[in-house]
């Protein structure tokens, strides 16, 4: 699952970047193609995780849940050129860099 949700986030932030540099391909933005498809790889990453019992895991899941959530709308906004796509992606990101420092190392001892 981890070599997924790295190509997943590599999909992103390479989808991302052709936005930005404004690259289509026969008048279609692939760069939402590719966002699309990150995005899509990175939720259903997460959702064969397992449940956790603790509820501050669960309100993480959560959490990680919406930021998917959020970047497959960004893959929206960037195909109805939208320029408010960038501050999704960047909630996104934000609530990424939230769950990862939040969630507990299981290799301590």
């Amino acid at each position: 699952m981890g070599i997924a949700f790295a190509i997943g986030a590599l999909l992103v932030v390479i989808g991302a970047a052709i936005q930005i540099l404004g690259i289509m391909v026969f008048s279609f933005p692939l760069s939402s193609l590719l966002v699309f498809i990150g995005g899509t790889i990175i939720l259903f990453c997460r959702k064969f995780y397992d449940i956790p019992t603790d509820f501050r895991l669960k309100r993480l899941k959560f959490q990680s849940f919406i930021s998917s959530v959020l970047i497959l709308l960004s893959s929206y906004l960037i195909f109805i050129n939208d320029k408010k796509w960038i501050i999704m992606l960047l909630i996104a990101a934000i609530i990424e860099m939230v769950v990862v420092y939040r969630t507990p190392d299981d290799n301590k001892q």
